[in-house]
């Protein structure tokens, strides 16, 4: 076990940290445990943040499970997002077309099976309008509109590629 070190009572005297071949997982249990106490004690979210290592790994090992997932063509879901004002004449705007998603991706293959686009009206005080959803077609991502305008909007999005 790695003593806990007390700097007022050992202020110049040097703490007893093990050599690397007696560290064992359980030290490094203990210690990841009282940092996790120690350092995030007051933080807002306390259940989680008080957790123990043990606790704590499988969802870290989710997360990174997560980060780093693949679909079927082995290729990690890649995300991006923004918002963006588009003039708009009538109740569809054109967002992005697929050429320049693969642009923004990295990519050179985005489809109508491996595109999807999530949406909002970013700014629903400065029009009427309200957003239907996204539309693939004519391989180019369409804002549909609830009503015909004359009038820029502000578009929120999220757009995944699935590889």
């Amino acid at each position: 076990m790695i003593p806990i070190y007390d700097k007022k009572s050992n202020m110049n005297t040097k703490p007893e940290i093990p050599s690397t071949s007696k560290v064992i997982d359980n030290d490094m249990n203990q210690l990841r445990e009282a940092v996790l106490k120690g350092v995030y004690n007051d933080a807002t979210n306390e259940k989680l943040l008080n957790q123990t290592g043990e606790e704590l790994n499988p969802k870290i090992q989710r997360y990174e499970e997560l980060k780093n997932s693949t679909v079927n063509s082995g290729t990690a879901i890649k995300c991006i997002q923004g918002t963006i004002i588009k003039a708009v004449s009538g109740n569809a705007t054109a967002l992005f077309t697929f050429q320049e998603l693969n642009e923004m991706f990295g990519v050179e293959n985005c489809t109508y099976g491996n595109i999807i686009a999530l949406i909002c009206n970013g700014d629903g005080a400065a029009n009427g309008v309200h957003f239907n959803g996204a539309t693939l077609q004519d391989n180019t991502v369409y804002v549909t509109l609830d009503a015909q305008t004359n009038s820029n909007v502000r578009i929120n999005y999220i757009i995944f590629y699935l590889g």
